[in-house]
């Protein structure tokens, strides 16, 4: 036997369980680690305080299409405070039943999304600027918010490329001061591509026409202004598109900014819990997560390469009872440590009751067996009854009614000579043939008195040879068969059973 190779000392472990570096290794010391730990939670928290703060200040305004408080590309902050700088007093109102009031009031609303509202709402606007006498200024209605509003004026057509619309000679007041109108196209468009419209019949005018329509109408105190990227933060400032938003909304010293809401008890459709909830809610939900995400990625245990350590070959049984019952004994689980203790005082108990449960499990087999073998032993003694009714009766069919005549010596029945004729020889066996037995003789019926035998006796004839020698003796009536017949029988049924 070969000497077992020298193994190379393990690496030193630590008390988490991992490989400790070996000393001068390119690995980074714990300390070194300390030390980089708390710069990257200082900055996941900084982060995170950047990202609340952004949010709640976010959260001071409502951000939206044309909402007068968003500072952003789709609001309308803008031309809100140039408004105020003028001297017109702006109120955002969110309910189809202020606004109403408001016209009523003989005031000027301003309709910032007319595809929103229902016709319910759209109806209860119109009977108040009628029953008031006040102005209503609508962004970009489509056919059907007109047909509630106003009948003079109805949509033609739409720009869908960046145009600048200038304003013609017949637009007179309705220019207001603007005479070139500059529209996005549809992609960078608020809402679509600007709408164009016409005006037909009596006190109805339009202006900044082209040839599918024109992009600013009015009608029985509604003005239509076709697109709503004429009043944004983005767009008031193209060509003279603050021109006409501030002469056309300052016509009067208070302006109502209708903005439709979901809340509106008026509208079709019910608030959600999402619209209840303010808008900064989303933003700082988006930036709590991802946080959580950093601070996750940041504290994380780092896993490096697998470390292959080489293990003994074999362990002994003292060691692993040892190492089982200091970790039993750390983690204080007595039950567990109570259980293994158990199990080994049970093992002889157990296999008691194994060998008494495999003893009388051999003993049912065995009385099962003895029963089979009882019933195949009667099958098989019923079987070699009928096997031998099955001879009897094959022997019973196969033999003639009249006993035939035999000749001398027993060799058969006497053939017929033709007077004159040599005698025939007899006609060799082959040496493969094997005589078949005789079939047995069937019992001859007792006879009675009165009784005529089936056949009669046919006499020898003189000519044939051995026609003078003595005829065996007729069967005994009533006394069964000669013994010779009998044993003739019992060999051919033997025969039968052994073929």
């Amino acid at each position: 036997m070969s000497a077992p190779a020298p193994t190379e000392p393990a690496a030193p472990r630590d008390a988490a369980g991992t490989d400790a570096a070996p000393p001068g290794a390119g690995a980074p010391s714990g300390a070194a680690q300390e030390r980089r730990r708390p710069w990257l939670v200082a900055a996941v928290v900084l982060a995170v305080i950047a990202a609340v703060l952004v949010s709640v200040a976010r959260g001071l305004y409502r951000d939206g299409p044309l909402e007068p408080d968003a500072p952003t590309g789709q609001g309308a902050k803008a031309v809100v405070q140039v408004l105020g700088d003028l001297g017109v007093e702006v109120e955002t109102k969110r309910h189809t039943a202020d606004a109403a009031e408001d016209l009523r009031a003989g005031g000027t609303v301003l309709l910032t999304a007319p595809k929103s509202l229902s016709g319910e709402q759209l109806t209860t606007l119109a009977e108040a600027r009628e029953e008031g006498g006040g102005r209503l200024i609508v962004l970009r209605p489509d056919f059907v918010a007109l047909s509630y509003l106003t009948s003079g004026i109805t949509p033609s057509g739409a720009l869908r490329e960046q145009t600048r619309v200038e304003a013609g000679a017949a637009c007179g007041d309705l220019s207001h001061g603007a005479r070139v109108l500059e529209v996005p196209d549809e992609e960078d468009a608020l809402d679509g591509p600007a709408s164009l419209y016409s005006a037909s019949g009596a006190g109805t005018t339009s202006c900044f026409g082209s040839e599918s329509g024109a992009l600013v109408a009015e009608s029985d105190g509604v003005l239509v202004l076709g697109s709503p990227d004429l009043l944004t933060n983005d767009g008031v400032g193209r060509a003279d598109n603050s021109a006409l938003a501030l002469n056309a909304l300052s016509a009067s010293e208070e302006l109502t900014w209708y903005v439709p809401s979901a809340t509106d008890p008026q509208g079709t459709s019910s608030p959600s819990l999402v619209d209840h909830l303010p808008g900064w809610i989303g933003p700082v939900a988006a930036w709590l997560v991802l946080a959580a995400v950093l601070a996750l990625i940041a504290l994380a245990r780092r896993r490096g390469p697998v470390v292959v350590e080489p293990l003994p070959v074999t362990v002994r049984p003292q060691e692993l009872v040892l190492g089982r019952a200091r970790l039993l004994q750390q983690a204080s689980a007595r039950d567990a440590a109570a259980a293994a203790l158990h199990r080994v005082h049970q093992p002889q108990e157990d296999e008691d009751e194994d060998d008494e449960r495999q003893e009388a499990q051999q003993h049912r087999e065995q009385r099962v067996l003895r029963r089979d073998l009882d019933v195949v032993g009667v099958e098989l003694v019923r079987v070699v009854e009928l096997l031998r009714l099955r001879d009897e009766l094959v022997a019973l069919v196969a033999e003639p009614r009249g006993r035939a005549r035999r000749a001398p010596g027993g060799a058969g029945p006497a053939r017929r000579r033709v007077p004159g004729a040599a005698p025939r020889a007899p006609r060799p066996r082959p040496r493969h043939h094997r005589p078949r037995p005789r079939a047995p003789r069937p019992r001859p019926r007792p006879s009675r008195e009165g009784d005529r035998p089936m056949t009669d006796p046919v006499p020898p004839r003189p000519d044939a040879p051995g026609a003078g020698a003595p005829q065996p003796s007729p069967a005994p009536q009533g006394g069964g068969l000669p013994d010779a017949s009998a044993a003739a029988r019992t060999s051919a049924s033997q025969a039968a059973w052994a073929s």
